[in-house]
């Protein structure tokens, strides 16, 4: 009897099955062939005997063919089956690929809209993105199931752990921005502005997205990013690093929630003191602080807001100096006594630190408003916010230009703070000897009557501008309440001095002489760093500064008598703060010698850099850095470069010179690179700068 021959199958196969067909054939065996000896024997019984073996023989060798065939047959067809098993497989993890890269997509776009306000499209992406990444997870079980009964495919368990452990994490992700989103627009709707039912709301939302958090950190601890491609891999080490930050604020964030009734004045009223800084006028936080306002809060509602001249308390507080009521405190230098009298109120922001400043602020308050005698000043101050005219302008683009009826005037975001400067120094108000400032009380009410009509859209649109302002530091926070503090410190939002230990710079510019040209001064900063093949840092820093501005707006100051320029010279003192213990080794350009101060953890080279309109000059100092980069296989270079709190922003250049014979890792920051290592950006917000680098 023949053999029987299985049938072969031709199969068009891909590389990954072909792959996976060698493996099946190299682990099924093969038998040999059976052989028989020959004999012959005479014996009937043993003939008989022999036949029946014969017979038996002859059936065992069929049942064996038989069953080698039903072998190979059923090889054959279990391995269809499994190149059908993986066909389907990769066609359900494909899409589960196109599911998850459309779920990131929509993750993306719901995080731009958020950032926008405009939380119905947030809303809306986050949801498709929750959707995306659920249909995903159902499919990738379905392909799970299949390769749990194709045990012959070699499917690591990592790669399994990694891809559940990614769709959870955007899922939790997806959950979380939209309990995010909620809160939001349940805030920003809240027409009624109960205090109350504000903090239960984002009590309510954050104990969720803490808890999205928390999962998120699961999942996170179960990847291994070395079975993730490279831009994957990036983007998880990155969530890595953010993740504890997130959770951070959102601790910070529930100890303000509890702290909230007791600043909304639920229990007790509070008091803040509200400061407008001249950021025309450039002092060390923003700005001549020429008027100054009170709100009173009250069961966590406004109970009182009221805005007034600056020199109702300090001319009472003058005064009671010269009558020897109050002990006289000289300024602090390069204030001229002779040209300010004695310090005050006005210029209590000489620290460019605020949160400093803000606690001189409210002991001069405190100093001055007993001589003042109105009941409706608290004694008591809970904390200090200071605001610019940059925050006002960008609130007149949401609102839209108002009407001065009772000045004739109609402020916008262009002419705002011309207009009110004219009108504060030669106005009616001042021609009939009443209060210049009355004109801010004014133009408050009617910016508060604006509010309370404004669309949800428009409220938004507020917010973001109000924040925006916030970053570049045009809104500064002081607050008695430590925890708060510690919040608005994390928002950047408290206008403190970074405590780096590594390079940093700072340029602070003080307008001493009273014109109202700041804002037309243009400023440049470029510093040369020169790294030492020790690790020493001699840096050279250049400072131009140009006044774009012709002598401008001549008015007659009806209470001096005399003809004046608005904007004219800009009598500035300049302050350039560096890394504490730093040594000058010269300096070009500045009208006098270098004072040399140490405020905190920083040491600052000042002088005179004055300018008459249309003038331009740049002065330089040189400095040797007190600290040595500390020398290794791998060697960093860190820099801090940080904006003066109110002013516009000045352009930093920045150039990087390494030892020779080195090899540079990596650069990063927040500054655009030019060409091998010079930087350039802006100070509209804080810079930094990271070089890695290695000897040779």
């Amino acid at each position: 009897m023949k053999d029987l021959i299985p049938v072969k199958f031709t199969i068009n196969l891909n590389q990954e099955e072909k792959d996976l067909k060698k493996l099946f054939e190299k682990e099924n065996f093969s038998l040999p062939a059976l052989t028989v000896d020959s004999f012959s024997h005479t014996d009937p019984k043993f003939k008989e005997t022999l036949e029946m073996n014969s017979r038996l023989d002859f059936l065992n060798r069929i049942l064996f063919n038989f069953m080698v065939f039903s072998v190979l047959l059923l090889s054959t067809f279990l391995l269809i089956i499994v190149l059908s098993i993986i066909s389907k497989t990769i066609e359900i993890k494909n899409k589960v690929l196109a599911l998850g890269k459309t779920g990131i997509q929509n993750l993306e776009l719901a995080k731009d809209n958020l950032l926008n306000l405009d939380t119905d499209k947030s809303l809306s992406y986050f949801k498709l993105a929750s959707s995306n990444f659920e249909e995903a997870n159902t499919e990738y079980s379905k392909a799970k199931l299949l390769e749990t009964s194709a045990s012959v495919i070699p499917i690591l368990s990592s790669y399994q752990q990694n891809a559940e452990s990614l769709l959870a994490m955007g899922r939790d992700f997806s959950s979380a921005g939209i309990e995010l989103t909620q809160g939001i627009k349940e805030i920003t709707n809240d027409k009624d502005g109960n205090a109350l039912n504000l903090i239960q709301n984002v009590k309510k939302h954050t104990s969720s997205i803490e808890q999205k958090v928390n999962s998120i950190e699961a999942s996170l601890l179960k990847i291994n990013t070395n079975f993730l491609d490279k831009d994957t891999a990036g983007k998880i080490e990155k969530i890595k690093l953010t993740l504890p930050k997130i959770k951070r604020v959102l601790k910070i964030t529930e100890e303000v929630n509890d702290n909230i009734p007791e600043a909304l004045g639920v229990n007790k009223e509070k008091n803040y003191l509200i400061v407008f800084q001249n950021n025309n006028e450039m002092r060390s936080t923003g700005g001549f602080i020429g008027s100054f306002g009170i709100l009173k809060m009250e069961n966590g509602q406004r109970k009182d807001f009221f805005i007034n001249d600056i020199y109702e308390l300090d001319n009472n507080y003058a005064g009671a100096v010269k009558a020897g009521l109050t002990p006289y405190i000289k300024p602090p230098y390069p204030m001229d006594p002779q040209f300010t009298g004695n310090w005050a109120l006005r210029d209590a922001n000489t620290n460019p630190d605020f949160s400093k400043s803000a606690q001189n602020i409210i002991d001069f308050y405190k100093k001055e408003v007993p001589f003042l005698k109105d009941p409706k000043y608290p004694e008591e101050i809970d904390g200090v916010i200071s605001v610019t005219p940059s925050v006002l302008e960008s609130i007149l683009e949401v609102t839209g230009p108002l009407n001065l009826d009772e000045y004739g005037l109609t402020l916008n975001s262009k002419n705002l703070l011309e207009t009110l400067q004219m009108e504060v120094e030669a106005g009616q108000d001042k021609a009939h000897s009443k209060n210049p400032k009355s004109i801010l009380e004014v133009l408050k009410n009617k910016l508060l009557e604006r509010f309370s009509a404004l669309s949800g859209e428009d409220l938004k649109k507020m917010i973001l501008a109000v924040a925006e302002k916030a970053d570049g530091k045009h809104i500064l926070f002081y607050s008695r309440n430590d925890n708060i503090q510690k919040f608005f410190g994390k928002l950047n939002w408290t206008g403190e001095i970074n405590k780096t230990e590594d390079d940093f710079l700072m340029v602070i510019n003080n307008n001493y002489g009273g014109g109202k040209s700041s804002l037309k001064i243009n400023e440049d900063i470029n510093q040369e760093i020169d790294i030492k093949e020790d690790g020493a840092i001699v840096k050279k820093v250049s400072i131009t500064r140009e006044h774009t501005s012709d002598y401008y707006l001549k008015y007659f100051d009806p209470w001096e008598k005399q003809e004046k320029w608005l904007v004219g010279t800009n009598d500035n003192y300049i302050k350039v703060y560096v890394p504490k213990g730093s040594k000058l080794i010269k300096s070009e350009g500045f009208e006098n010698r270098i004072d040399i101060f140490n405020e905190g953890n920083k040491t600052a080279f000042g002088s005179l850099f004055s300018l008459v309109p249309k003038q331009k000059k740049t002065a330089t100092l040189y400095y040797k850095l007190p600290f040595k980069i500390q020398m290794g296989d791998f060697v960093k270079y860190s820099g801090f470069y940080q904006k003066q709190s109110g002013s516009l922003g000045s352009t930093i250049e920045t150039k990087v010179i390494l030892p020779s014979n080195t090899n540079v890792k990596s650069s990063e920051g927040n500054l655009s690179k030019n060409n091998n290592f010079e930087f350039s950006g802006d100070l509209s917000r804080d810079r930094f700068l990271n070089i890695i680098y290695s000897p040779l």
